[in-house]
């Protein structure tokens, strides 16, 4: 009795797996591509692009929960939904490069700005500003600050300085 049941899972284990027809997707970008893209993993095909500006470079992209495309561009970052339309585009401010935008558990994006202050902005959904921490980094060269930033689940955020070679922890008042 006990080996008949024993087939009967394997025989179910292997129909339920079969029945997986999930095909995983690739959202893909990076400096010096200029789009960004899902591709299917099984056949390499781009199914979907959105093309990047003259001058934009992506260092950081995530598909939203909603389904749409959250990307950092060097001057600032963008949500736009699988129509090619944007939803909101945050620009950096002059002189400031933007290599992170992530969504929250909060439902809120997080922004991550290198520049003298730097800046970390949490937005709501519809890409305004409902929190911003100022710090310093200590690295003049905004190029040379930092890339992508996590925000931890006590409140406080990791910032990996570059030009240190050293990883800060930073709370909300912006102190390191």
């Amino acid at each position: 009795m006990k080996v008949k049941n024993l087939w009967y899972l394997i025989v179910m284990v292997c129909i339920v797996g079969a029945c997986n027809t999930k095909k995983e997707k690739l959202l893909v970008s990076g400096s010096g591509w200029k789009q960004v893209a899902i591709i299917d993993k099984e056949t390499g095909q781009i199914e979907w692009s959105y093309p990047l500006s003259q001058g934009e470079d992506c260092n950081d992209a995530e598909v939203t929960p909603e389904g749409n495309i959250l990307y950092a561009y060097t001057r600032g970052a963008r949500l736009v939904n699988r129509n090619k339309e944007t939803i909101w585009d945050y620009p950096a401010g002059e002189d400031r490069e933007l290599f992170t935008a992530t969504c929250l558990p909060s439902g809120n994006y997080m922004l991550a700005i290198c520049g003298n202050p730097s800046r970390i902005v949490e937005l709501n959904k519809e890409g305004k500003p409902v929190k911003e921490i100022t710090f310093e980094s200590g690295i003049v060269h905004a190029h040379s600050q930092f890339r992508q930033v996590i925000k931890t689940p006590q409140g406080t955020y990791l910032v990996p300085l570059m030009g240190k070679g050293m990883v800060a922890e930073i709370n909300e008042q912006g102190t390191i």
